[in-house]
């Protein structure tokens, strides 16, 4: 099949643009969130040096990226009076230009993509497709044009083939170039192939004197293009943004939300340069999509014949001139190719009837599923990482058997006692307080699995683990008595010997009764993000406080875990429990950080290293709030940037939206929704505030 085939076509009915290829309004930007105010890095796109051979204007101050200016519809469906310029604001209608680049988009039909054998492979992200990973855009690769130049000895080499002869020829495809000055005369670019390498040849129209290719972008030492002469750029695949990565479905993104009924992609690059958008200004009709050039290219259509019986009307006046792509258009040039698909396959029966996933579940998702369908599992790991709190995330009402070596066995299976004073009389079992607890939440909650969790259960002797092995064996506590509810599901956790000198070995029977072992270990990003959740010890507080986040999200491993040496034990001991501590101690003090109460969790050093953190020049709320600030200020990696959200998301409800820009401005993309997500938080309040924050930005264009 086509890649054709997979793009869906708006539906005309609910509003939406029958175009395979089209490019957004400046309303359907701001809606999507495609392009976050102030966001310049994101909305901007760079030039390829094929758009700037064919005239693309591009930001000369910029000269490391050469960010271009594109092109727009407007507010409805079918008008366009826009550029987005350089800068990332508006300029007013630009239709004679020719100078103004083209980010083509499409749409991938997910129905049909899950619904064809064979697709889903292709289109999966990390399979023959390739998602590139920069930053949080997630990206696809496919389809081809003619994008990079090829640099001035190849540019000779090839030059000199196509003048007197050699091992370069003629594929007979053409791609469109520009539209010349007379706005009806189109002038295409022959592709040749050499050594299996695809090229096309351009003849250059640059905007002006001062455009550099990527190759060239040293002014004083580099040539720039010259008009008339010819060039040859290489025939690249289209990389292109993934807009809506977060609503895709789980069979492609394992961690999408699955409310997309399609995958919206938009090239890179501005790649597409030398079309005017009108290319007819006399024409009283001439401010609609629908007839414009770009169309007619973009989607390989004669916009000379839409009418009304037409796939492609819009509701509008007819069209006029606008242009002749039939068959010649970007559909045709970029993306008529075959998906990875096998033409002749026979059809294959899974006669099981199951589905294997081809994509790693997560560790939470693991424990949720035990605990939703039933089934026993025990959890290993070091002291410290976090193995309760896992648990207590799916169920927050567990009941637990804290298990020690000395404990009195009532405390697990209850006594019994014999009424009225004497053996002769019916003994009467008396269950733990454990279980009457328990029973008493099962049935409550009849249609809600409830944990009972035994905790160090190889931390105690032989002894002590044969107090539970019929709750794990025989889901009771006895033979004849302390039957688990239906309900209830039985989890354990505990060191192995290599964690804990106090572990001891598990018992065969024991160890294998349960339906999964999961090991967990260390994990700054997971801890993380649990450590932005408001917490339940008090109001407006985090899990984790800021700044012991932000700490740990600057440094890392380098802070995170120390594991534990018996033969040479540590002065301290430094894990997820610990940093909780920490950040317990800093709330439970009024915010008052002493050195000697972090030092003697962590020790001198980290403490030393915390407390220069605490006291470090950065920025603030304030600095933000009076734009008391330069570029240089901002960090620039990742995890420092991430550890400044965490600082910022304390601000107040007045002081959001202008921290919010900021944020969206100034910090990677993916930031944006970090610092949403952890300002709200559990609050509905602020929830429905930033809802409405939303819709003032809409009414506001």
């Amino acid at each position: 099949m086509k890649i054709k085939d997979f793009i869906y076509r708006g539906d005309k009915k609910n509003g939406e643009l029958p175009d395979m290829v089209f490019i957004p309004s400046y309303r359907e930007i701001k809606e999507k969130g495609m392009y976050p105010e102030g966001q310049k890095d994101y909305r901007l796109a760079e030039a390829t040096d094929y758009a700037r051979l064919n005239g693309a204007v591009t930001s000369e101050s910029m000269i490391s990226t050469h960010s271009a200016q594109t092109w727009l519809r407007d507010f409805s469906t079918i008008n366009t009076t826009h550029v987005l310029n350089e800068k990332g604001g508006l300029k007013d209608s630009l239709q004679k230009e020719r100078s103004i680049c083209v980010r083509p988009m499409i749409r991938l039909d997910i129905e049909k993509i899950l619904s064809t054998e064979g697709a889903l492979e292709f289109f999966r992200p990390y399979s023959e497709m390739e998602t590139l990973f920069d930053g949080n855009d997630k990206k696809m690769k496919f389809g081809e044009y003619p994008q990079s130049y090829v640099g001035p000895q190849l540019l000779r080499e090839l030059g000199d083939m196509l003048r007197y002869g050699g091992d370069i020829k003629n594929t007979g495809k053409e791609y469109f170039s520009r539209i010349k000055e007379d706005k009806n005369t189109v002038v295409r670019s022959k592709e040749l192939i050499r050594q299996g390498k695809k090229y096309a040849v351009v003849y250059a129209y640059p905007y002006d004197e001062s455009i550099r290719l990527s190759s060239n972008l040293t002014p004083r030492t580099s040539t720039p293009p010259m008009k008339g002469e010819f060039y040859f750029c290489n025939v690249e695949p289209i990389v292109w943004k993934i807009l809506n990565w977060d609503k895709l479905p789980k069979e492609i993104n394992r961690l999408g939300d699955g409310t997309a009924k399609y995958i919206e992609l938009q090239t890179k690059d501005a790649i597409i340069s030398g079309l005017p958008f009108y290319p007819l200004m006399q024409d009283r009709n001439n401010q609609y999509w629908q007839n414009s050039s770009i169309r007619a290219y973009l989607n390989g259509i004669n916009v000379n014949n839409i009418t009304e019986d037409s796939e492609y009307y819009l509701g509008e006046l007819p069209a006029p001139n606008g242009g002749n792509f039939e068959g010649r258009g970007f559909i045709e040039q970029a993306l008529d190719f075959e998906v990875g698909i096998k033409k002749k396959f026979r059809a294959k029966k899974n006669v099981y009837g199951v589905k294997v996933l081809k994509e790693p579940m997560t560790t939470s998702e693991q424990i949720k599923l035990y605990i939703e369908k039933g089934k026993s599992f025990m959890l290993h790991g070091p002291s410290g990482v976090g193995k309760t709190r896992r648990i207590e995330e799916v169920d927050s009402d567990f009941v637990s058997i804290v298990l020690r070596n000395g404990m009195l066995p009532e405390e697990v299976i209850g006594k019994t006692i014999y009424p009225n004073g004497g053996a002769s009389r019916p003994s009467v079992w008396m269950p733990p307080a454990w279980y009457t607890n328990l029973c008493k939440k099962c049935e409550e909650e009849p249609d809600e699995n409830h944990v009972l969790f035994i905790d160090e259960i190889t931390n105690v002797k032989p002894s002590e683990q044969s107090l539970v092995y019929n709750l794990v064996l025989t889901r009771s506590i006895g033979p004849n008595i302390g039957k688990l509810p239906k309900n209830v599901v039985v989890v354990a956790a505990g060191n192995t010997k290599q964690e804990s000198e106090a572990a001891y070995n598990m018992p065969e029977p024991l160890f294998r009764r349960f339906e999964g072992h999961i090991e967990l270990q260390p994990d700054v990003s997971s801890w993380l993000e649990w450590g932005t959740e408001m917490s339940s010890k008090g109001e407006g507080r985090f899990k984790i406080h800021p700044l012991v986040a932000s700490f740990v999200a600057t440094y890392r491993e380098k802070v995170f875990y120390s594991p534990y040496d018996s033969e040479e034990p540590p002065k301290f001991a430094i894990d997820p429990r610990g940093w909780e501590q920490v950040s317990d101690l800093i709330y439970d003090n009024d915010g008052v950080l002493a050195r000697e109460m972090i030092e003697n969790k962590v020790g001198k050093e980290i403490a030393n290293a915390f407390m220069a953190f605490a006291e470090s020049d950065t920025l603030t709320i304030e600095d933000i709030l009076d734009e008391s600030f330069t570029i240089y200020d901002i960090p620039k990696k990742v995890d420092e940037q991430y550890a400044l959200v965490l600082a910022l998301s304390r601000c107040t409800e007045e002081e959001f939206p202008t921290i919010k820009n900021f944020v969206e401005g100034y910090l990677k993309s993916e930031l944006s929704a970090v610092f949403i997500k952890i300002w709200v938080g559990e609050s509905l309040e602020r929830a429905i505030f930033v809802e409405g924050l939303k819709k003032q930005e809409q009414i506001t264009l």
